[in-house]
C-alpha cells in the first residue's frame, strides 16, 4: 500500500496556519504526503468581505474591484504564493512530504479543481476562527462534504 495524499486547504491570511498537531498525527499512521492549496484571493477582497458579513459597514460593489481587474488578481496570486511557501517551509521542517498550488480565488472551485487533477484520501480544511473566517460563513465544509466523497477535517483556529 502507498502513501496516503492529503489536501489541505488553507486559509492563510492574518497568519492562520495548518494545524501541526493535526499533520503530525497524520505522519505517525504511516507513509503520508501532503498537498497544501491556498486560493489567490487578494487581501483587500478579504478586508470588504469581512466588513460586508459583520455589518460594519454598507458596501457598495460598484466600489469593489471587479474580477477583470488584473492588478488585484496578480496581488492575490503573490500573496497566495508566499503564504504557500510559507506553509510548506513550516511543514517541511517536521518532516512533511509536502507539495501544493496556489488555486482559484473561489475556495470550493479550488478544491474541486484539485480534486479533479489529483486523488486525495482526505481533506484537512483549515480556517480563521467564528467570526472571522469567510470559509465558514460561506458554510464552505459543508459545502466541501455535500460535493465530494473525500473525508474532511476541519481545523478552525482558536478566538
Amino acid at each position: 500500500m502507498g502513501e496516503e495524499q492529503r489536501a489541505a486547504p488553507s486559509q492563510e491570511q492574518v497568519g492562520q496556519v495548518i494545524g501541526l498537531d493535526v499533520i503530525r498525527d497524520r505522519m505517525a499512521r504511516g507513509p503520508a504526503e501532503f498537498w497544501v492549496l491556498t486560493p489567490a484571493t487578494p487581501s483587500t477582497h478579504l478586508v470588504n468581505a469581512f466588513n460586508a458579513l459583520s455589518g460594519a459597514f454598507p458596501i457598495d460593489p460598484d466600489l469593489l474591484p471587479g474580477a477583470a481587474d488584473v492588478g488585484m488578481r496578480n496581488q492575490g496570486i503573490a500573496e497566495a504564493k508566499s503564504n504557500l511557501d510559507t506553509e510548506l517551509d513550516r511543514l517541511r521542517k517536521i518532516g512533511a512530504t509536502v507539495d501544493g498550488a496556489v488555486g482559484d480565488p473561489d475556495p470550493m472551485k479550488a478544491i474541486e479543481e484539485a480534486l479533479a487533477q489529483k486523488r486525495f484520501d482526505e481533506i484537512i480544511l483549515s480556517t480563521l476562527p467564528p467570526g472571522i473566517s469567510r470559509w465558514l460563513a460561506w458554510d464552505l465544509p459543508h459545502r466541501v462534504r455535500r460535493r465530494t466523497d473525500v473525508p474532511l477535517t476541519v481545523i478552525t483556529a482558536p478566538n
